[in-house]
């Protein structure tokens, strides 16, 4: 999770990554989508010494993007405690919502990054202290398009099969909501099929009112 701060705002952008190595090929394009797309120029970033932060500095100063870095001692993570306490608070909502939608161990490791993505989907439309307009709002001018079509993570629904195997196929599957689809309609959601345990993204679903 990213936190981009402004004299006004702080918007919450998860990044998910499988390992740290190389992380910088993610960041330096988000950094500069941030200021080329959004008129955003981050200026400051704080963290450890670790070697792939220090390949981040070196992409950032390659790309000349004008961003001064500040590390922290090694084994105070006191030194960084705003972004510590919201990996905290982040972590704790995660694990709250996987127990809401009563996930078992296996799901819950699988789908981690899933119910993280829909928790800052959740910060991003929260008016926060102080605040008279949600951080989505402050970043981007608008509304979430997402914050008219909430659902409950784990709610059960029934998705239109797309392709079916034959006509006497259903033509509907039973799945699991997790989440909203970035970069489609507000109404459009991320489910779990639970016989395969794949995403799939759909519209057009019946909703049960149980998980």
């Amino acid at each position: 999770m990213v936190s981009i701060s402004g004299r006004s705002y702080t918007h919450e952008v998860q990044y998910v990554l499988k390992t740290e190595i190389r992380s910088e090929g993610k960041v330096h394009p988000l950094l500069e989508r941030t200021a080329t797309q959004y008129g955003v120029q981050v200026e400051h970033i704080r963290c450890d010494n670790a070697g792939e932060n220090r390949a981040l500095k070196d992409a950032c100063i390659e790309r000349d993007l004008g961003i001064s870095f500040e590390y922290t001692a090694l084994g105070t993570p006191q030194q960084n405690g705003v972004v510590e306490r919201a990996f905290a608070t982040m972590l704790g909502k995660t694990r709250a919502i996987m127990n809401g939608a009563g996930f078992e161990e296996k799901k819950r490791h699988l789908f981690w990054t899933e119910a993280t993505n829909t928790v800052t989907h959740l910060e991003n439309i929260t008016i926060r202290k102080g605040t008279t307009c949600t951080p989505h709002y402050l970043f981007y001018g608008s509304d979430a398009p997402y914050a008219k079509h909430l659902q409950v993570f784990g709610k059960l629904g029934i998705v239109k099969v797309l392709q079916l195997t034959n006509k006497l196929s259903d033509k509907g599957m039973k799945a699991i909501f997790v989440g909203y689809a970035d970069k489609h309609a507000g109404n459009v959601y991320r489910f779990i099929n639970p016989s395969t345990n794949r995403i799939i993204i759909s519209r057009d679903v019946k909703w049960l009112e149980r998980k």
